[in-house]
């Protein structure tokens, strides 16, 4: 029979996005067999992400300050990217050549979920937008991410804004694109050169 503290972290660790429950029991497992202070180190570092980690005044990004390490950086080109969590402001700081500011929706507009814009970071979205000479739109391509950004569209109308093109993966096969991808593949297309 597993040691009930055992059974308890692996749970915990399950409900973790990404670790399956056969991944949670493998780490449970080697945290209780480790010698050399690895799990010390991990509940430490928890700890401080719990002290430390708030979100930023400006953007409601991750910052260990009132105001993240980005809103504080002034070289940065006066350009908006809103995302829909601070997981995707790692992603395109890593891919992009120029470094925009970021606004953190912390989520997209769902019906069935209840979550109307109210629930987004939107108070202070119009007014930075005024300071930028472009909002890019960089939600995800579903239902509720068109909903959010048309929405986001409306309030920014006197704004230049524009939005991630949208439609078939690279490597997709065509007979298992559906048409609302195919659809935004030819409204989105672009000249061969």
């Amino acid at each position: 029979m597993k040691p009930l503290s055992l059974i308890e972290l692996a749970n915990e660790l399950s409900s973790l996005p990404g670790i399956s429950k056969k991944n949670a029991e493998k780490i449970a497992y080697h945290l209780a067999n480790s010698e050399d202070g690895v799990g010390e180190d991990l509940i430490e570092s928890i700890q401080n992400v719990n002290r430390k980690i708030s979100r930023c005044e400006v953007c409601n990004h991750l910052a260990e300050a009132g105001v993240c390490s980005i809103c504080s950086d002034k070289s940065r080109t006066k350009i908006l990217v809103v995302v829909e969590t601070p997981l995707d402001i790692f992603k395109f700081e890593e891919m992009l050549d120029f470094k925009p500011f970021y606004h953190v929706l912390g989520g997209l507009i769902n019906v069935s979920k209840k979550i109307s814009f109210e629930e987004l970071n939107i108070d202070n979205l119009k007014e930075r937008a005024s300071k930028m000479n472009e909002v890019i739109l960089a939600l995800s391509p579903n239902l509720e991410g068109i909903v959010t950004a048309n929405y986001i569209k409306e309030i920014l109308y006197d704004q230049k804004v524009t939005q991630l093109a949208q439609g078939i993966p690279l490597g997709a096969a065509m007979e298992y694109v559906d048409e609302i991808t195919l659809k935004a593949a030819l409204e989105n297309r672009k000249e061969v050169k």
